[in-house]
Formats: structure tokens, C-alpha cells, sequence
């Protein structure tokens, strides 16, 4: 059965990345990338400048840039701070090693 466009580009998509994160500091990189832009995403989602977001964290605007460009490690405490800055819910899950979920386009 021929598989739907957008289901395909999913597929080859999880292909592509099990090539290139082979190593644990790709890995880190490519999670701190996606940690990042769900960042920006929420920021945005709530039209909220980063230097909004900066003062409502007691930090600086270039701060949260390296934040969302994925240039900067986040700490468990800072995770928990942008979360309520941002007023969603953080959810840490650990899974079995193999076992990705990758958000969809």
C-alpha cells in the first residue's frame, strides 16, 4: 500500500537523523536545537518578545537568543523556570534507548 506523502517525508526524516546522530555529542545538539525551538515556538504562540521573556526570568535577551538557537545547556531548574514563564506544563520523559518520538511538521 503506497504510504501518504506527508508519512514518507516522516519516514526518510527518521532515516536521515538515525544516520547523523550516531555520537552523543550530535545527539546533545540536535536536542538542544529542538528544545530550543519548541521554546521560540511557545514565545511566540504568545506574541512575547525575548526581552519579555528575559525580564520574567531575571536574564538577559541574549540569553534566551542562545536558548532558542540551541547554544545554550539548559539545567533541569531552568527548564522548570521557562515553563512557567511561558505557563505550560514541562514533561520529562525517560524511554528506553532506540525509542525516538519526533514531533510532526
Amino acid at each position: 500500500m503506497k504510504k501518504a506523502h506527508g508519512e514518507s517525508d516522516q519516514n526518510d526524516h527518521e532515516q536521515h537523523l538515525a544516520k547523523r546522530l550516531t555520537t552523543p555529542e550530535a545527539l546533545e545538539r540536535y536536542e538542544r536545537l529542538s528544545i530550543g525551538e519548541e521554546i521560540r515556538n511557545l514565545r511566540a504562540e504568545r506574541r512575547m518578545k525575548q526581552a519579555e521573556l528575559a525580564r520574567r526570568l531575571k536574564t538577559s535577551q541574549s540569553v534566551i537568543a542562545r536558548i532558542e538557537n540551541g547554544k545554550q545547556n539548559l539545567t533541569l531548574k531552568k527548564l522548570t523556570q521557562l515553563a512557567f514563564a511561558l505557563d505550560v506544563n514541562l514533561i520529562v520523559e525517560l524511554r528506553p534507548k532506540g525509542r525516538r518520538r519526533h514531533r510532526s511538521a
